[in-house]
């Protein structure tokens, strides 16, 4: 009698720790794991270390390989690999393979952990090179990959909360004169203005250029098609580089074409088994609500 599958799209933190999970709670369950990506398991929060040159390497940030999971936890792992849809009604995922067509699997049990993607902001010069957000191992390559090959001078972090000034304190210490614009009266209001005003004072001894509230209205680039200046309210600095650090959004495309439900907060609503609204399709991580713990 051949064993129920298990299916989960999205290979980071949310994804591999249910496929981890299941593989304990049942040892003959089949279980893939399908990432679009060419990374899986690394640590998020070292981003900004690698980009600061504290962590020397991208591959200093990973924890288990794909190789890892097959052998020594029975979990088969595929990157590269991208979930296009979901016949709910019909178990089934099609999946785009590298360099090939797609292909349909089928499962018993899927898990949703598409994670959360940056949120662009509606400017003017968003497609001009240089730009950068950093909420992947990827993108954080390329944008250590840029910083060592041509060597800017200036920068502008959009976004005054926990990754702009991640990203503001390790380009101050690449040697960048950086800029930071927060849209809001203060930076960070996930704390208390006591605290946001010490932290604006240590970025201002470490001369970066605060400015807030500046909402940027444009980004302004040369004849080669490279960044050069950003724009906002009271505030026009001559820059090398972008980061766009302006908050993130749940990836929900796939469940949405589905026809898996959306709460509220437009993340996939999930109850407190983590079940959605399609029988035996589940979600966890970023692009899923959580129940509140008291409320």
């Amino acid at each position: 009698m051949p064993s129920d599958r298990l299916v989960v799209i999205g290979g980071v933190a949310a994804g591999l720790s249910a496929a981890s999970r299941a593989r304990r709670v049942n040892p003959r369950l089949e279980i893939v794991v399908y990432e679009k990506g060419p990374d899986i398991s690394y640590s998020a929060c070292g981003l900004p270390d690698f980009i600061a040159g504290r962590v020397r390497s991208a591959d200093a940030l990973r924890v288990y390989s794909a190789e890892y999971f097959r052998t020594q936890r029975n979990i088969q792992v595929f990157t590269g690999h991208e979930a296009v849809e979901i016949a709910a009604g019909r178990r089934r995922v099609t999946v785009v393979t590298p360099g090939g067509g797609p292909a349909e699997v089928a499962y018993d049990h899927l898990v949703l952990a598409t994670g959360a993607e940056p949120a662009r902001p509606e400017v003017a010069g968003l497609d001009l090179a240089g730009i950068f957000h950093v909420n992947d191992l990827e993108s954080a390559r390329r944008l250590a990959n840029f910083l060592a090959s041509e060597h800017p001078r200036g920068a502008a972090v959009i976004g005054g909360g926990y990754i702009g000034l991640e990203m503001a304190e390790a380009l101050t210490e690449r040697g960048l004169a950086v800029t930071l614009l927060e849209r809001s009266p203060r930076l960070f209001e996930a704390v208390d203005e006591e605290i946001t005003s010490l932290i604006e004072q240590e970025l201002r001894a470490h001369r970066v250029r605060v400015f807030r509230p500046a909402a940027v209205t444009a980004l302004t680039g040369d004849r080669q098609g490279r960044v050069r200046r950003v724009i906002g309210e009271g505030v026009s600095a001559e820059v090398d580089c972008v980061i766009l650090a302006t908050g993130v959004r749940p990836r929900v495309q796939l469940a949405e074409q589905a026809g898996i439900q959306l709460g509220a907060s437009g993340a996939i609503a999930v109850n407190e088994y983590q079940e959605t609204s399609a029988a035996a399709v589940y979600a966890a991580g970023d692009n899923a609500e959580t129940m509140h713990r008291v409320s």
